[in-house]
């Protein structure tokens, strides 16, 4: 339909490898969306070059879901939870009641009030970390390693 951003379908459409044109498109269209939340969900300051993950990281994991055609399931949670947000089936408190650690990143895009968190989880662990954000698995992961063993040490007491 036009005006609604899709690419209309041509026969010549099939040609990259057997892969419709189309959905190149649509895979830049991700990969731009991508970059844009990992600059907006990191430490970074201007450039994805300054991250202890350099670009070329970014590329590679954009490039993995867009060779599987895996990157809408990868999101599909993030749109799951908005349009059709988890509810409880008891009314005990706190709601999630298996032991919880929360690391908090400076740059992450949500961070829960921690009042909150205590009161929704079962929380045995909060910590502030100095830096990092949504992928703190790349920017972070000595401060993320060494917060989730503490985590499971301080279980094993």
């Amino acid at each position: 339909m036009a005006g609604d951003g899709a690419i209309p379908e041509s026969p010549k459409s099939k040609t990259l490898a057997g892969r419709d044109v189309r959905n190149l498109c649509s895979g830049h269209r991700a990969a731009a969306s991508a970059a844009a939340m990992f600059q907006a969900g990191t430490s970074l300051e201007g450039s994805a070059d300054k991250a202890p993950t350099p670009s070329l990281d970014l590329l590679t994991t954009m490039m993995i879901y867009w060779v599987t055609e895996s990157f809408v399931t990868s999101v599909r949670y993030y749109y799951e939870a908005r349009r059709h947000p988890w509810t409880p089936t008891h009314t005990r408190t706190p709601v999630i009641e298996a032991p919880t650690g929360i690391a908090v990143f400076p740059k992450e895009l949500l961070i829960p009030p921690k009042r909150w968190a205590e009161q929704y989880y079962n929380l045995k662990r909060w910590t502030v970390m100095t830096a990092g954000g949504h992928f703190a698995h790349a920017e972070e992961p000595e401060q993320l390693v060494q917060d989730v063993r503490a985590f499971f040490r301080q279980l094993r007491e």
